[in-house]
């Protein structure tokens, strides 16, 4: 999907205040408000504990100015179909780049891109998208027809671990991961028949049904 608007955004603070603020239209009380402008795509924002900030294809980087922008470019070289997805507190940022027709999932870090493995789908295409990022670099999103889990091997790539598969049965992974905490315990969804929400606290055991969707 192609996102064509432009959004704005701002982040918000928590600051002592050395006096009440007085003009009707400031910030609350304990407030400062940051202006960070406007970017293209933006399919989602995130925010990690060292106030760097993911939209569109910006990372946003605080300095002693406001926040330093550096701009991501899909491989055809335009930020098209294509948009950063999460952040965490190491600063690897998580995106998804659609560029070359089918979606690929990626993580990158100071400069340096890494492409996550991928699956194919029942139509015999690799794809991947990626939704959330926890502290110990683990990645969540889908791959092929299967809920994933990307995980650091120690080499600087990645070892993926899929559960459940639409066409075959109606698990609570078989459609996409959602988010992940820092535990390794991930949110699921199944798109088979309705969209079911699940818990597991590991991909493959301890799968707990949230509700089903009826």
């Amino acid at each position: 999907m192609q996102y064509t608007r432009t959004s704005f955004a701002t982040i918000a603070t928590l600051f002592a205040l050395a006096a009440p603020v007085a003009t009707a239209d400031a910030a609350p009380d304990g407030w400062t408000i940051v202006d960070l402008g406007s970017a293209h795509n933006i399919g989602s924002m995130a925010l990690n504990d060292h106030s760097w900030v993911v939209m569109g294809n910006k990372i946003l980087s605080p300095s002693a100015s406001g926040y330093t922008t550096t701009e991501l470019l899909s491989t055809a070289g335009t930020a098209n179909n294509f948009s950063l997805r999460d952040i965490n507190n190491a600063n690897v940022v998580l995106g998804n780049d659609g560029s070359a027709g089918s979606w690929q999932a990626f993580v990158w870090q100071a400069g340096v891109r890494t492409s996550l493995p991928q699956r194919l789908d029942y139509t015999g295409h690799f794809q991947s998208q990626a939704r959330g990022i926890n502290d110990n670099g683990q990645v969540v999103g889908n791959t092929g027809d299967y809920a994933a889990i990307w995980s650091p091997n120690g080499t600087g790539g990645y070892n993926i671990t899929t559960l459940g598969w639409y066409w075959s049965n109606n698990s609570v992974g078989s459609g996409e991961g959602v988010s992940i905490n820092s535990a390794g315990a991930g949110l699921m969804a199944t798109v088979y028949n309705q969209y079911r929400p699940g818990y597991t606290t590991g991909l493959g055991n301890g799968i707990t049904i949230l509700g089903d969707g009826l």
